[in-house]
């Protein structure tokens, strides 16, 4: 009988990591075209804007200009509250080409928001350097062992122009000051790195901020969640625990 009641408390708590409020999530449908998101910051001379002919779902995404060769164009959300280091984002990503910079970077302040130091700044997309058109991702501060390209790295899988890619970032605490970060597109592990500064988002930035080589890149269906793999992990391993002590 202990053993069914662990296992159906299990089985809830496993239910409830899958069905969890997102810590975040941004479709921008009610945004208005050509205006900077609601709750954003624009950063750069041309912030980020919201275009209605490229969404990946809904109405409207946010596009990054590519109007000029040096168009730095990002728009800034500060996260509120968040605590956990085990955290998961996904988004929707098309760029019109591969020699692009433009990327989201997912950034923790010790101040919270954008305030105090930077602590750690995870971005991927697509970069400039490296080489084989690979979609490339970053981790600037504790990557362990170093990344090769200054803080940058491929990963395994090819750049597709003009398609709407989904992208996804996982950063799972170890427990023992290292977190290991796996970057997918479409589902695919494309790298697997560790980092020795682990810490709870505070801030997502959209673009670059750099000169995208006058080429426009959009955003769409952003989503920050607490990461289930590693949740649903503890919670079965504590049924696991407890149905062999019973």
């Amino acid at each position: 009988m202990r053993t069914f009641v662990l296992g159906m408390v299990a089985v809830l708590a496993l239910s409830a990591i899958a069905t969890a409020a997102p810590i975040f999530s941004e479709n921008f449908d009610s945004m208005t075209v050509g205006q900077v998101p609601a709750g954003w910051t624009g950063v750069g001379a041309t912030p980020a804007i919201v275009s209605q002919d490229k969404a990946a779902s809904g109405s409207n995404s946010v596009k990054t200009p590519g109007t000029t060769v040096n168009s730095t164009a990002a728009a800034d959300y500060n996260i509120v509250g968040m605590t956990t280091k085990n955290w998961e984002a996904t988004w929707k990503f098309n760029s019109t080409a591969t020699s692009t910079r433009d990327f989201i970077q997912l950034r923790s302040y010790s101040g919270g928001g954008s305030s105090g130091s930077l602590q750690q700044l995870i971005s991927f997309g697509n970069y400039n350097t490296g080489g084989a058109n690979k979609y490339m991702f970053r981790i600037a501060v504790g990557a362990s062992p170093a990344l090769p390209l200054a803080t940058w790295g491929n990963t395994s899988i090819t750049r597709v122009n003009d398609v709407w890619k989904e992208m996804k970032v996982t950063h799972t605490d170890l427990g023992n000051g290292t977190a290991n970060v796996k970057f997918y597109v479409d589902g695919v592990e494309g790298a697997s790195w560790n980092t020795t500064a682990v810490f709870p988002l505070t801030q997502i930035r959209i673009g670059s901020a750099l000169s995208n080589n006058n080429s426009a890149s959009y955003f769409d269906d952003i989503v920050v969640t607490p990461e289930p793999a590693t949740l649903a992990l503890l919670a079965s391993g504590l049924f696991l625990v407890r149905r062999r002590r019973a």
